[in-house]
C-alpha cells in the first residue's frame, strides 16, 4: 500500500485509536530504566511520511513530564516519566498530529 494510499484511508486529521495503542509500565527485563511503551501502529510511517515520523521521538520526547524517549523499532517507544499513564497517552497524541500535518503540507 502506498503512502497515498494509507492517507486516503485513515484521513486527516487522524484518530488517535487508529495510530496509538495503550501506554504500558514495561515492567519488562529487556526494557531497563524505562518506564512506559508506547505502542505505535506499523502503518504509522506511511501515514505521516519517513520525515515526520522520525521526528517522533524527539518530538515526545519535548513533552513536559518526559525526561527521555528511544525509539526501539518501527512501532515501540520506550518513555521515562513519572506522569500518569492516562496523562501520558493524551500528552503525546498533539505531537503525532503536528507529525501528520507537516507531511500533508509536504505532499506526504
Amino acid at each position: 500500500m502506498s503512502d497515498f494510499d494509507v492517507r486516503a484511508e485513515y484521513g486527516f486529521p487522524p484518530k488517535i485509536d487508529d495510530f496509538f495503542g495503550e501506554v504500558e509500565p514495561t515492567g519488562s527485563p529487556h526494557d531497563p530504566g524505562w518506564d512506559y511503551r508506547l505502542w505505535v501502529e506499523e502503518w504509522a510511517e506511511p501515514y505521516l511520511g519517513a520525515e515526520s515520523f522520525a521526528s517522533l521521538e524527539r518530538r515526545f520526547a519535548s513533552t513536559p513530564g518526559v525526561t527521555e524517549v528511544a525509539h526501539m523499532d518501527r512501532e515501540v517507544f520506550l518513555i521515562k516519566s513519572r506522569l500518569e499513564v492516562e496523562q501520558l497517552r493524551e500528552l503525546l497524541w498533539p505531537h503525532f498530529v503536528a507529525a501528520a500535518q507537516e507531511g500533508v503540507s509536504r505532499g506526504a
